[in-house]
This record gives structure tokens, sequence and C-alpha cells, in this order.
């Protein structure tokens, strides 16, 4: 019988357990740095994976059935959300390298358009901006001051401060938009560009709904929605470089069934496929949850839209955005992409709601530092 004698090959037995705890040690970095919680990772911050662009969110589109929203929220400061289907540089985007990137890519005009939630993305785009600006501020330029207790549209904000703008206001007519919250807003952004300065102009073109009528044309050039108005009147002259669409509505969910629903987001993205030129780059954002807990009035807590919870119908909401944009979305040749699957990314961040329809500061900012990474990463 042969003994393993432990002395005479104690060499050889030390080696074997260093080697097989060394196995063990590279084996356990392993699997930590790809898998954390129930989200499997392929690489870090600074992994090897392919950087989040607008083309790789095409690419994501064109092999999967839905908005990307896999990955990890990463509760440093700042806080940040790491997807798992491309790689960020940073967890925010410096901004030196923001700055570079907009001139670099001759960004100089963004239009938001959207509700209220629209809006303070909007306002995150600035206080972004506003850090790069060579008096740390963005000024505003024009602002729509609504009538009726803040519900009428201002028809002297659509004419520009144009005699021959305002001529066709007879033609133009104008609803209560329902939202005190939503009007348009202009505001530019002086940046520090080797000393010399560089002008970025944001605009909010505030509605409330797919089908918003508050604002219209009759009669020749007929425009019978606010989208219509906006994308065939409004921006023809001068079309944005980015043209960030914030859609669905949440009045939507009480307004219209998911049929129609559908035929709306369908009329509505028919309209960009007509009136955007080739050379403004369109984002569609799809809407984050809505959260019962935090709303403010009994009223509304559990309300049901069609049998629907908010965000259960929010999320069916989002799925038909998706059957609507997807072909543009997932062709490389298209000037329209589409974003994360902000409703997913959100359902971990109840804490931040503010009211069960808006966010706190802080998720807008980290939409926004995403959306920058997919303009200027390469």
């Amino acid at each position: 019988m042969y003994i393993f004698n432990i002395k005479r090959q104690q060499p050889f037995f030390i080696t074997l357990i260093v080697a097989s705890a060394l196995l063990v040690y590279f084996y356990v970095a392993y699997i930590h740095s790809h898998v954390h919680g129930n989200v499997i990772n392929s690489g870090g911050i600074n992994g090897s994976r392919q950087t989040c662009t607008l083309a790789r969110l095409k690419s994501y589109v064109h092999q999967h059935s839905n908005f990307p929203g896999e990955g990890q929220w990463i509760e440093a400061s700042p806080v940040y959300f790491r997807p798992t289907f491309c790689h960020l540089s940073y967890p925010r985007i410096p901004k030196r390298q923001l700055a570079r990137c907009l001139i670099g890519n001759n960004i100089s005009y963004i239009v938001t358009l959207g509700d209220s939630n629209a809006a303070r993305y909007f306002v995150s785009i600035n206080k972004a901006l506003a850090a790069m600006a060579t008096n740390k501020r963005c000024r505003v330029t024009k602002i729509e001051r609504p009538l009726n207790d803040g519900f009428l549209p201002d028809l002297e904000y659509f004419a520009n401060g144009s005699k021959a703008n305002r001529s066709w206001a007879s033609a133009v007519g104008i609803h209560n938009r329902q939202c005190r919250g939503c009007s348009s807003i202009k505001s530019a952004c002086s940046l520090d560009h080797g000393g010399k300065e560089y002008e970025v102009v944001v605009e909010q073109a505030a509605m409330t709904s797919t089908l918003d009528d508050s604002i219209r044309v009759i009669g020749d050039g007929e425009a019978p929605t606010a989208q219509e108005f906006w994308l065939k009147h409004y921006l023809k002259d001068s079309y944005p470089d980015l043209l960030l669409i914030f859609l669905p509505f949440s009045h939507d969910k009480h307004s219209y069934s998911l049929i129609q629903i559908k035929a709306a987001i369908t009329y509505f993205h028919n309209l960009v496929r007509t009136y955007v030129p080739i050379g403004t780059r369109v984002v569609y954002f799809p809407a984050f949850s809505e959260f019962e807990n935090a709303r403010k009035s009994l009223l509304y807590i559990n309300r049901t839209y069609g049998g629907l919870l908010a965000a259960e119908k929010l999320s069916k909401m989002n799925n038909i955005l998706y059957e609507v944009i997807h072909d543009d979305i997932s062709e490389p040749a298209t000037n329209i992409n589409g974003f994360v699957d902000l409703f997913s990314i959100s359902l971990s961040r109840q804490r931040w709601s503010t009211d069960g329809i808006h966010m706190k500061d802080v998720w807008y900012d980290v939409v926004v530092s995403m959306f920058w990474h997919t303009i200027c990463e390469r």
C-alpha cells in the first residue's frame, strides 16, 4: 500500500495549497465583478463592454424586443445607474468633456418636448450647462406667460416677437392645457470655449397630451394639435440639433384607452417622420413609474384607469411606444433613437417620488447624465 508522506512531499503540498487558494481567489473575484445582486454584468465602469452610444442603443433594440433596462443603481456620490448592456466611462460625465462634446458636435439648440416631467428634464439640462457657463448660469431669453390662471397658451411666446408671425394669430385656436406647470420656456447658456463663448439654446415645448389641442392652426396650414403646430410651424425655420421627446404623457392614462393611445402615438410619430429633418437627432424617452404611496391626495391613491393602476397602464403605454417606433429606433440609418427603459430602472427609486407623478431632482440629473453619455461617448 502506498502511503502519502507529508514530510517528503511538503514543498509540493504547499505549492498545491497556494495554487488552489489563488484559483479560488480569482474565481471569487471574477464572480464578484460580474454578478452583483440579481444583475449579471460584463464589466464595471471601466469594463470592456461597448460604450453607451446612440448607436449601441440601436444595436440593442435591433437584437431585443424592448428598451434596455438591465443594470444596477450604484449608491455612490454621486449616485448613478450602471447599465448592463453598455459601458459608462464615468458615473457622471465631466463638464469639460461635455463642453468639448457639444462644441465638437455643433450642438447649439436642444428642444425638450413634453409635460411637467419634460420641464424638469429641461431644468436638469440647464443645470449641467450652467456648470460650464462663463458666469455659471443660463439666462431665460423667453418664457410663456399663460393666461386664465396659468392654463391658456400665450400667443406672444409663439410669435417670436415678430409682427409677421403675429398676423397668423387669428388662425390659431387656443384651449386650456389642463396643466398649470406646463409652460414653454427658452434659455441660453454661454459656454467657455478656450476664452471664446459658445452658446447653447435649450427650449421646453410644453404640452400635456399626445393629442394636445391647446394650440392649433385652423384653415390654411392646418395643424389640429400642439404637436403638429410645433413640428410643422413653430420649428420649421430653425429645427434643433437635438429633439428630446418624453412620451407617453401621464395625463394620457386617464384621458384615453390603450387603443386610443396607440392611435395617438402613431399619429405623433408620423409627424416626427414627416417634419423633422434628418439633421436633427430625435431621442424618445419612455415614462418612468408612478407610485401610489407617494401621492398627496387620497382621491388619487390606487385609482384605476381602464381597470389598471397608474403604473400598470404607463407600463403598457411604454410598450405601445416601443411597438410604434421600433422600426426607426433599430435602424442605423435613421435619425430617430430610443433610450433606456426608465420605467424599469425607476421601480427601486420610490423614495425619490415627490407626489406619485414627479421625482426629486436627482432622478432627472441621473437620466440627463446618462443621455450626455449617449451623445458624447465613442
